[in-house]
């Protein structure tokens, strides 16, 4: 998904804890998921494990990612969390990598 330096909220369940459909979690290759586990376990900045967290629904759902689609209404709550300017290129960029073809 492109940025367009827009704030972004995103509602997700916290502990990854969630159900989804076998042939949603199918609807990937296997290699997909190998390389999101491979990105994410050579690095140990924990927000990419708490970016993966709040990026489940975006795996599982490419058709509908929060960036363009609002799944209900959220009270504002300020800004709870705000991920600085690299950190946010620095996830950018390693996602992106991770969904591109192989």
């Amino acid at each position: 998904d492109e940025d367009d330096g827009k704030p972004l909220t995103i509602a997700f369940a916290q502990g990854a804890r969630f159900a989804v459909s076998r042939e949603r979690i199918r609807s990937r290759p296997l290699r997909y998921y190998a390389r999101l586990l491979m990105l994410l376990s050579h690095y140990r900045h924990p927000i990419e494990g708490y970016w993966m967290e709040a990026s489940w629904y975006d795996v599982f759902h490419p058709e509908f990612v929060q960036s363009r689609s609002v799944r209900c209404q959220l009270p504002a709550v300020g800004d709870a969390f705000t991920v600085g300017p690299y950190v946010h290129d620095l996830l950018r960029k390693r996602f992106i990598r991770a969904a591109s073809p192989f």
